[in-house]
């Protein structure tokens, strides 16, 4: 988290910095905050989730978005009774968060 951190507040990730705060995000830990579990914790969740391989992505893909702004705290909820925060997973110091 430091070295993302470090490079964020670097002139040359300026656009980046900025595109970041459009969605609500003033630092990498704002956006690492939504972290919602690894792919291996999510598996149960997933359990006969079927892939979508249809011809209209398009519109696959205005469908979920329309059921995850109607439901997306039910889902996101969710998801995160299957999280946990492996140690591994971010390392960084206090002062890195306050830049």
């Amino acid at each position: 988290m430091d070295a993302w951190q470090s490079r964020i507040i670097r002139p040359e990730y300026a656009e980046v910095k900025a595109s970041l705060a459009e969605v609500g995000y003033g630092s990498v830990f704002d956006m690492l905050r939504t972290y919602s579990g690894r792919g291996s914790e999510l598996a149960p969740w997933l359990e006969g989730a079927e892939i979508n391989r249809g011809s209209q992505p398009a519109a696959a893909v205005s469908c979920r978005a329309r059921l995850q702004r109607e439901s997306r705290t039910e889902i996101r909820n969710e998801m995160l009774t299957y999280r946990t925060f492996p140690a591994d997973l971010f390392a960084g110091s206090p002062a890195s968060l306050r830049s």
